[in-house]
């Protein structure tokens, strides 16, 4: 998993340790972690779900959701010139 870190924050242009963060804060880095709707290693809800192109196959997948969040944080980073407090 770390490795999916690393390339997919680099990939995206992000520090890959924001996305680790963020994983730590919302499963504890536990890609089987359930709370309420929310599910995965970044507790994806299912209103994001399609949003971020996971599919419900997918969603405990820590690969594929590190993939698609590592691209929707770059976008919302571009959004807020880079200002980690609004794009998250």
């Amino acid at each position: 998993m770390e490795y999916t870190f690393l390339h997919e924050g680099h990939k995206a242009g992000i520090d890959p340790n924001l996305l680790v963060g963020l994983a730590n804060r919302e499963s504890s880095l536990n890609p089987s972690a359930v709370n309420g709707d929310a599910r995965g290693i970044f507790q994806t809800r299912p209103s994001r779900q399609a949003d971020l192109g996971i599919s419900n196959l997918d969603i405990f997948n820590s690969h594929v959701q590190i993939q698609a969040v590592s691209g929707a944080m770059a976008t919302a980073l571009n959004s807020f010139s880079g200002n980690r407090d609004l794009a998250y």
